[in-house]
């Protein structure tokens, strides 16, 4: 296995588009629909984690040209009497489902083409706020409750009846989420720590030191993605910073990699197609390209 490097602190202004898309309010999360090349985007117009407030998912071609070049399409809202969509927090492309994580509840989707069909609706009438989601290899969604500090089970997301299953609520202001190779990693935004939990066995196996911090002043890594090697890039939200941190470190810091540019980050995801992450930003209705900068191996193994 090759060692690790670290690279050193890039600015935003290198090779990041950055364009305002009119339609969008406070996009929350991105995701990319590689059968018709385009992107969807959760869009909130109202706060985040209140119930009933306008939310949509809209269709981008490209939210990275200019918005004269796009073609916008509304795919789905809360208009009228549907309650499918409260507030978007992430979504999950699966085959041919979409995988919303709303506030208080989990909304799946059929992908027809351009439009979006109502499949299952679960309500979470226990969680106070719900964060992030992941879907594992077995089919199972665990989700993340900020406020309760809590991680959730739900087995098999699309089986007739889903019971939802309360893990822990050890994890402080449990926010972003990702899963890879049987385990859950698992971001706390107050302690700059990573949780580590086997799927297998529901249990915590260690927590990782992101930063030499004891804790952060207010609201710190909120979220994060995986790349191409593995390499984990996270999204602090007060520092308005992406840092790149790598497992096979063993207990060395993230490297900050871009600064001054992301205002108020809310998600980060990996675009494999142009190798880059893709940073939705509340008020600004502006998602941010960047260039995903990996780990460069060194001579030796």
């Amino acid at each position: 296995m090759f060692r690790f490097l670290l690279i050193f602190t890039m600015v935003l202004s290198l090779g990041a588009q950055q364009l305002q898309n009119p339609g969008l309010d406070r996009p929350s999360s991105v995701v990319y629909y590689p059968a018709k090349k385009a992107f969807m985007v959760s869009n909130m117009k109202g706060v985040e984690n209140v119930a009933d407030s306008y939310a949509e998912i809209v269709l981008i071609s490209n939210p990275f040209e200019k918005p004269r070049k796009n073609i916008f399409k509304v795919l789905h809202s809360n208009s009228g009497k549907r309650k499918d969509l409260q507030a978007p927090v992430q979504m999950i492309l699966d085959g041919k489902n979409l995988i919303v994580g709303d506030c208080k509840q989990i909304a799946i989707f059929e992908l027809d083409g351009f439009s979006l069909k109502p499949k299952k609706l679960i309500p979470l009438p226990k969680v106070k706020h719900l964060k992030s989601i992941v879907l594992t290899d077995a089919g199972d969604l665990y989700f993340t409750d900020m406020m309760a500090n809590a991680l959730y089970k739900i087995e098999d997301i699309y089986s007739a009846e889903s019971e939802v299953k309360p893990l822990t609520n050890k994890i402080p202001r449990a926010s972003g989420m990702i899963y890879d190779d049987g385990r859950l990693y698992i971001l706390s935004a107050v302690n700059d720590l990573l949780y580590v939990f086997n799927s297998q066995t529901d249990k915590a196996e260690k927590t990782i030191k992101l930063t030499s911090s004891k804790k952060s002043a207010g609201e710190g890594f909120i979220d994060l993605c995986q790349g191409s090697e593995g390499e984990l890039y996270l999204l602090n939200k007060d520092k308005e910073s992406v840092y790149l941190f790598d497992l096979n470190w063993e207990g060395k810091r993230g490297v900050r990699l871009f600064k001054n540019g992301v205002v108020t980050p809310q998600s980060i995801s990996y675009y494999p197609g142009k190798n880059a992450l893709m940073v939705s930003q509340y008020f600004t209705n502006t998602i941010t390209l960047i260039p995903a900068l990996k780990p460069r191996p060194s001579s030796k193994e």
